[in-house]
């Protein structure tokens, strides 16, 4: 299961910026959200699944909420991201 770096989470946040008018608060929380793209304990995938994934990054993303000022914002960031880690694993958009 590939994930995201924190760069291609930054390319993401700064599209999502742009079509709604939001700005990053919270770089730091950029970068949590590409490590649980795809963490791994021992070697071991955290995610036993693209399903998986999905759920805890679009969580994450919610309860971070590095976009402001609208919580809308972070639910688009949300779609994408999944969106993007479906693309990149080659399994159907959330």
């Amino acid at each position: 299961m590939r994930g995201l770096s924190f760069g291609q989470v930054v390319l993401v946040a700064d599209e999502v910026c742009a079509a709604t008018g939001a700005s990053v608060r919270d770089y730091p929380g950029l970068a949590a959200l590409a490590g649980a793209t795809a963490p791994r304990l021992a070697g071991v995938p955290v995610h036993a699944d693209g399903d998986a994934q999905a759920r805890a990054v679009a969580a994450l993303t919610r309860r971070i909420a590095p976009l402001t000022p609208t919580r809308s914002a972070n639910e688009v960031l949300a779609a994408v991201l999944v969106d993007v880690l479906a693309a990149r694993n080659e399994r159907p958009a959330g």
